[in-house]
């Protein structure tokens, strides 16, 4: 079939595209606080969503754009990841939608609903998304051909043959695919941080051709290598913006095999602390009980040889102020001195020296934010600017 037929020239209301596709619009004519919708067509609630079911015909609509679809096999496709815009979108509208459209693509791919499509053509806007000038209901149903519960990526193909779909099945990812994207995501950090241009697309594809994952899905995987970066305090690959849906499973084992590549070892927390954020993502309804008497686990520890002279001359240089917000330290020690850490603006875990060119002294918060937090480069930047003794380093040669 010729793509192009599916590009849509009228603008028809959604309402009636979503009542063509057989969902019941009744629920378009009350407004979200109970009262009648005068012009059900423009109801908020409905009328900006990017899917819409109905439960017990178990129909789905699904708004998908035309530019972004592609033939793949003589079949009309698109590849699309709700659950990634849903975790990194700025706009909470935008990420709840998202959110709502992923469920509903994961129930769909397990059989047994309908799945239409209604195609969209736009153009760009000033904040780089798009917006709808033409829309049409194709007249044929979509099957989800993949979706993973990894990553939430997932392959919707136009069912022009009116296969009957099967429940999809996606194989989880084996430690020999999570072991290749981490290492080629080191290799393109280590890249980058001297300085070199990383064609990271042709990455995935060479990534591609020796499994059988699409390049958008390692891509997809590199943000969650990104997000267990940030979890251990470490930098992250410009470009590769961290997304959190990786599950403590996979990031433990992301975990381990960054320390593995690297040829160190400490202590492990990225599944810690996705386990944190899976229990605050659910709510905690009632206090947990704890444990009265905690189990201990010993691992070993890869500690850098550092320099206390290096220490000793940026504390002495600090005169009992943070380097970063200029305040006084917290409190003192026993012995009187100021209680201040010394960090390295490039970690040394990252390649960085260990010379006051690449030192500062800093109170815990100070430190802290500088690991973790969501402003740490531009904190970085700002003690390049106000402290002169800092070097820029190249990076690992």
């Amino acid at each position: 079939m010729d793509i192009e037929l599916l590009r849509p020239k009228d603008s028809p209301r959604i309402i009636d595209l979503v009542a063509q596709a057989g969902i019941d619009v009744t629920p378009w004519t009350t407004n979200e606080d109970g009262t009648a919708c005068k012009v059900p067509a423009s109801n908020p609630k409905y009328c900006y969503e990017w899917c819409f079911r109905d439960f017990k015909s178990k129909v789905v609509v699904l708004n998908i754009w035309f530019d972004e679809l592609y033939v793949d096999n003589t079949q009309i496709s698109q590849r699309l990841n709700l659950r990634l815009i849903a975790d990194t979108d700025q706009d909470p509208n935008r990420r709840r939608r998202a959110a709502t459209m992923d469920s509903a693509i994961r129930v769909a791919s397990l059989g047994g609903w309908t799945i239409r499509a209604i195609i969209m053509a736009g153009k760009d806007r000033k904040d780089g998304k798009q917006e709808a000038k033409a829309r049409m209901l194709d007249s044929q149903p979509w099957i989800v051909d993949s979706y993973s519960e990894d990553t939430g990526e997932c392959h919707l193909v136009r069912n022009e043959n009116d296969v009957k779909p099967k429940p999809v099945q996606t194989a989880p990812w084996t430690r020999k695919e999570l072991r290749a994207s981490v290492e080629a995501y080191l290799e393109i950090r280590t890249a980058e941080m001297q300085g070199n241009r990383i064609n990271k697309a042709a990455v995935y594809r060479q990534l591609e051709e020796r499994f059988d994952r699409t390049g958008k899905a390692f891509e997809f995987r590199m943000q969650n290598i990104s997000h267990v970066l940030s979890l251990m305090g470490r930098e992250w690959v410009d470009g590769l913006k961290p997304a959190s849906n990786v599950g403590p499973t996979n990031a433990s084992i992301i975990e381990e095999l960054i320390y593995e590549l690297e040829g160190n070892s400490a202590p492990p927390v990225a599944a810690f602390e996705e386990k944190i954020r899976a229990s605050l993502k659910k709510g905690i309804k009632s206090p947990p009980e704890g444990n009265q008497s905690p189990g201990t686990s010993s691992s070993p520890v890869t500690q850098f040889v550092r320099d206390p002279a290096v220490v000793a001359w940026v504390l002495n240089v600090a005169q009992k102020n943070c380097e970063c917000c200029k305040q006084k330290a917290p409190f003192e020690k026993d012995d009187g001195s100021p209680f201040l850490e010394v960090h390295h603006v490039l970690r040394l875990a990252d390649g960085g020296p260990d010379v006051i060119s690449n030192a500062v002294a800093l109170c815990p918060n100070c430190h802290r934010e500088l690991h973790y937090g969501v402003n740490r480069a531009k904190l970085t930047e700002r003690l390049y600017e106000s402290i002169k003794r800092l070097e820029k380093p190249t990076g690992p040669s």
